[in-house]
C-alpha cells in the first residue's frame, strides 16, 4: 500500500438465508462426513427484519434500494486508517449521525480539499438475471473441464475490513479442523492499515456442479479424501486467480492506486452424505478485494452504473444454467456528501450521485508500479478538469477543486427501478459553509468543535436535482419519505463540453436537511423568566423597545426563537422576527437579538421551538432594550 492508496466503502447484508451462511468463522471442528456444522453469522450482518421494505419480490427484474442513511457505525479499522494515511477522520457518531471528513490530498500545511461523507446501505435484488449463470459465475474460478448439464450452485460471499476479534474467531475455527493454505498465528503479525479485507466464500454444489466447479468426479464416493489430494494446489491456484483478476484482467490500479495483494488464502471441503451436496469454503485475505468486487459487479451488469467503496458486503447468488437470482446488500462509503443546498445561502443538504470508482491515472501510481496496458483509466478525462466546490466544511468552499471520482449515469431499463428510502427522523446536517484548515488540524487531534458549530440537524426531504429531464418531484412521496424511480429512464447532467464529460453524476440529487420542530413553547413574561407550559404572552411593552434573549443549554442542540405580532384584522399571530440559536456544548449560554423594535401597545407572542432531538428544558431570559441602546 502506498500513502495515497485506497478510499473505502461499507456494505451489509439483508436476508436471513445469507446471514445464516456467512462467516464469523466457517463451521468448526472435524465435522462428520454425514453432516455440516451450522455456520456462524458474519459480524454486523443485517437480518431479514432490517431489510428494506420494498426489495422482497419474486418478479423478474432488478431493484436498487438506498436506505439506512448515516446508520452504519464505524469499525475499529478506521483508527489505523486515520493514523496511517491521515485522510479520514471521524466527525460524529451515533444513529443518523455517523459522519467523517475525507481529504483527497491528505492533511496539508495549508488549505486543502475536504468532503464530509456519510454512509448508507445499498441493496440489489435481481431475479432471473441473465448476466451470470452456473457456467459463467463471474465471482469465482471454475476448475472443471467445461459446462456440465444439470449443474447447480448456491454461493454466499461476505467481506469486511479485518478486525482482531473476527480474525481470531475465524482462525480458531479453521485450525480446529482440516484446511489447506496458511493463516498467520496471530492478528498482530498482519500489518493492518485499515484496508486489509477478509473475504469468505461458502459455495454449495450438487454433484454436477461440483464436477464443473471443482473437477470432482460424479462417481467419487469420498469427496473429502479426493480434496485432500488437490486442496493445497487448488488453494494456491485460487489465490493466484484473485491476483490475476485484480492485477491483470480487471486491473484495479486506477481504482486503488496500487497492485492487488493476495495475502493469505485457505480452503476446505465439506460433504453432506444425505444430500450428496458438496460445499467449498474459502477465506481470502487481501488488499484490493473491495475494488475488484466493483469491477466484477460492473462487468456482470449487476451494478454497472454505481461503484462505491464497500464494507460489510454480502452477496448471495443462486446459479442456474441460464439465469441466476441475486441478493446483494452493503454499506457504501465515500459517496453521500454534505453540500450547500442549491438556491440557498447556506442551508444544509446531502448530495447523492452515481459514480465509478476510478480516481487515478498512470502518473498517480507508485514508482514501483508498471502501468496497466490493457485497461485505461476511466478517470483520465477528469484528471485535468475541476468543479466548483459547494461541499460543506471544505477549506476550498466556493473554489474550483479536482474530482475525487469518475461521474457516471444511473440509467434504468424497463424492468429496473431505483428506490431511496429516507429516514423519517432527524439526521446530522452541515451548513453550506467553508471551514479553515485549522478545523482539520483540530479534528485530527480529536476536536470536532468547528464541525459541530456548523452542524444543523433535521429530517431529509427531496430538494434540488439535476436529472436531464425526468421529473423526480413527481416520483417522490413525502408521506413515506421515499423516492421511487421506475425504468425505463435515461439521465443526464451538465457537461464540461458538448457531449463531453459529465459535470456531476446523473442524476445529481440533493436531500435537504429540514427543520424538525418540536412543540412551540411560549414565553409568557419578559422579565427574565420563562414557563415551560403553553401560556400565551398576554402583555405588550409599555414603550417602543427591542428584545434580546439569553439562553442556557440543558440538552438542546438548537432552537428557534420567534416573536409574532397579533394581526387585528384576522386575529392571528404573524411571525415578525425569527432567529435560530445553536448550542455547541452542554451548559453553554448563548444570546440572540435584539429583535426589531416592538411597538408600545401592540400584542406579541414569543415562543421558542426545539429543533432536532429535543433534550431537557432550556432556560430563556429576555430583556427590553430601548431603541438606540442596543
Amino acid at each position: 500500500m502506498t500513502s495515497n492508496a485506497v478510499r473505502p466503502f461499507v456494505i451489509v447484508i439483508a436476508a436471513t438465508t445469507i446471514a445464516l451462511l456467512l462467516l464469523s468463522g466457517f463451521p468448526g471442528r472435524n465435522a462428520e462426513a454425514s453432516e455440516l456444522d451450522s455456520t456462524v453469522p458474519a459480524p454486523d450482518t443485517v437480518l431479514e427484519e432490517d431489510a428494506p421494505t420494498n426489495t422482497v419480490t419474486s418478479e423478474p427484474g432488478m431493484t436498487y434500494t438506498i436506505y439506512d442513511v448515516m446508520e452504519e457505525p464505524f469499525g475499529t479499522w478506521w483508527t489505523p486508517r486515520s493514523e496511517t494515511y491521515a485522510r479520514d477522520f471521524i466527525i460524529s457518531e451515533g444513529p443518523g449521525a455517523n459522519t467523517y471528513l475525507f481529504m483527497p490530498d491528505g492533511m496539508a500545511d495549508g488549505e486543502t480539499q475536504g468532503i464530509i461523507y456519510a454512509p448508507y446501505r445499498y441493496n440489489i435484488v435481481a431475479n432471473d438475471f441473465t448476466g451470470i449463470n452456473v457456467h459463467s459465475p463471474e465471482f469465482f474460478k471454475l476448475k472443471g473441464s467445461g459446462p456440465v448439464a444439470g449443474a447447480q450452485a448456491d454461493m454466499n460471499l461476505y467481506f469486511q475490513y479485518m478486525y482482531e476479534s473476527w480474525y481470531t474467531s475465524v482462525r480458531n475455527d479453521w485450525i480446529a479442523g482440516t484446511y489447506y493454505g496458511y493463516l498467520p498465528s496471530a492478528y498482530y503479525y498482519i500489518q493492518q492499515d485499515g484496508f486489509i479485507v477478509m473475504t469468505s466464500y461458502d459455495i454449495k454444489m450438487n454433484r454436477a456442479g461440483a464436477l464443473e466447479w471443482l473437477g470432482l468426479p460424479v462417481d467419487n464416493s469420498d469427496p473429502l479424501a479426493w480434496y485432500a489430494g488437490v486442496g493445497a494446489a487448488y488453494t494456491s491456484d485460487y489465490a493466484n486467480w484473485f491476483r490475476y483478476e485484480g492485477d491483470t484482467r480487471l486491473d484495479i490500479a486506477y481504482a486503488y492506486e496500487d497492485n492487488y495483494y493476495s495475502l493469505y488464502t485457505v480452503s476446505r471441503l465439506k460433504h453432506d452424505v444425505a444430500t450428496d451436496e458438496v460445499t467449498l469454503q474459502l477465506m481470502h485475505f487481501s488488499w484490493g478485494y473491495e475494488a475488484l468486487m466493483t469491477r466484477w459487479l460492473t462487468e456482470a451488469g449487476v451494478s454497472p452504473n454505481h461503484e462505491p467503496w464497500y464494507e460489510d458486503f454480502s452477496l448471495s447468488v443462486s446459479y442456474g444454467e441460464e439465469t441466476s437470482d441475486i441478493l446483494m446488500d452493503a454499506v457504501c462509503q465515500y459517496s453521500l456528501h454534505a453540500v450547500k443546498a442549491d438556491g440557498t445561502s447556506d442551508a444544509p443538504a446531502w448530495a447523492w450521485e452515481p459514480h465509478h470508482i476510478d480516481y487515478a491515472t498512470a502518473e498517480d501510481l507508485p514508482v514501483y508500479f508498471t502501468q496497466p496496458a490493457d485497461r485505461p483509466s476511466e478517470y483520465l478525462p477528469y484528471s485535468t478538469l475541476t468543479y466548483q466546490s459547494w461541499n460543506s466544511g471544505d477549506n476550498m468552499f466556493g473554489q474550483e477543486v479536482g474530482y475525487e471520482y469518475t461521474p457516471y449515469w444511473f440509467n434504468l431499463s424497463e424492468d429496473q427501478r431505483l428506490v431511496f428510502e429516507l429516514p423519517d427522523t432527524a439526521v446530522a446536517g452541515y451548513l453550506g459553509q467553508g471551514l479553515p484548515s485549522s478545523a482539520y488540524e483540530y479534528l485530527a487531534w480529536g476536536d470536532a468543535s468547528a464541525f459541530e458549530a456548523i452542524r444543523d440537524d433535521g429530517v431529509l426531504a427531496l430538494g434540488h436535482y439535476v436529472s436531464g429531464g425526468p421529473d423526480l418531484g413527481a416520483m417522490y412521496d413525502p408521506a413515506t419519505c421515499s423516492l421511487v424511480i421506475q425504468g425505463p429512464v435515461s439521465f443526464d447532467n451538465v457537461r464540461h463540453t458538448l457531449d463531453g464529460p459529465l459535470y456531476h453524476g446523473a442524476p445529481w440529487i440533493e436531500f435537504d436537511v429540514g427543520e424538525v420542530e418540536g412543540e412551540a413553547i411560549d414565553v409568557y413574561k419578559l422579565d427574565g423568566k420563562m414557563s415551560d407550559s403553553s401560556v400565551w404572552w398576554d402583555c405588550s411593552p409599555s414603550s417602543d423597545a427591542a428584545v434580546g434573549f439569553v439562553m442556557e443549554n440543558h440538552g438542546l442542540r438548537q432552537m428557534v426563537v420567534t416573536i409574532s405580532e397579533l394581526d387585528l384584522s384576522t386575529m392571528e399571530y404573524v411571525v415578525l422576527w425569527k432567529e435560530r440559536v445553536r448550542f455547541s456544548t452542554p451548559d453553554e449560554i448563548v444570546s440572540c437579538g435584539p429583535s426589531p423594535t416592538l411597538l408600545a401597545g401592540h400584542d406579541y407572542r414569543v415562543t421558542y421551538t426545539p429543533l432536532g432531538d429535543v433534550g431537557t428544558w432550556a432556560a430563556v431570559s429576555a430583556s427590553f432594550v430601548a431603541p438606540g441602546e442596543g
